[in-house]
């Protein structure tokens, strides 16, 4: 999961914009963070969601976080699948890994087609992981009528994309360009696919992270390996 940077817009006078309507936020958050589902990282072609971390409506009580309905900082930008999967239920969000709090590559393993949990990190770090997974049904394969899940089937798809051109892009000579592969990715989403992908080649990587305007102080400055984002949280550095 691609970790993001999202910022309060603010107007001419620099003051931070108050949005009348929770969908007044999309442009800025396409503008930020590209036009990505922040979950699963497919690309979203036609017109976002705007995700609410707390729900407009939760399990029923349509009043219970109304204040939050229209707060840039309960606003994401989702796809159908990972926001049909959430619902609407009530939420403790220290349970859960968010991109824009965490950096999020590091709990995930991406290359499966299913996203599953890393098990090199802590076992309450792995629970937290696995209820992120859950609430959006990423390690899903099938949808609700027993077709395939276009998130796994676009994933596969992208992983064998991404390989393709890390073969071509290692073998000698040379046979594919790096703004050509960055535009394939830009064009494919799922950034965490080729990020992981070419784990061996630096350039790359710093060129992926740039196109996807990925927080750079998630990683390292000379391998862009990802880095803990809260290093000072005594609960989880993550």
């Amino acid at each position: 999961m691609r970790p993001i940077l999202k910022t309060h817009p603010t107007d001419n006078a620099s003051a931070k914009i108050v949005f009348n309507k929770y969908g007044d936020a999309k442009p800025y958050l396409i503008d930020q963070t590209c036009r990505y589902c922040h979950f699963c990282e497919m690309p979203i072609l036609n017109s976002p969601a705007v995700e609410h971390i707390k729900p407009k409506e939760c399990n029923g009580n349509k009043t219970r976080y109304a204040n939050l309905t229209n707060q840039w900082s309960n606003l994401l930008l989702i796809c159908t699948y990972c926001n049909s999967t959430k619902g609407n239920q009530d939420l403790k969000l220290q349970n859960f890994y968010w991109p824009y709090k965490s950096n999020t590559l590091i709990p995930f393993e991406h290359l499966t087609g299913k996203i599953i949990v890393d098990n090199t990190i802590l076992p309450a770090q792995q629970t937290k992981a696995q209820n992120t997974i859950n609430l959006y049904g990423l390690s899903s394969t099938t949808n609700s009528s027993g077709g395939k899940d276009t998130r796994f089937e676009y994933r596969i798809r992208v992983i064998s994309q991404a390989l393709e051109r890390y073969i071509e892009y290692t073998s000698n000579p040379q046979q594919v360009t790096i703004n050509a592969i960055i535009g394939q990715a830009i064009e494919a989403g799922f950034f965490s696919v080729w990020y992981n992908v070419f784990k061996t080649q630096p350039v790359v990587r710093q060129a992926l992270l740039v196109a996807f305007k990925v927080p750079l102080t998630c990683f390292d400055a000379v391998t862009f390996n990802p880095i803990a984002r809260n290093p000072t949280n005594a609960i989880d550095t993550i």
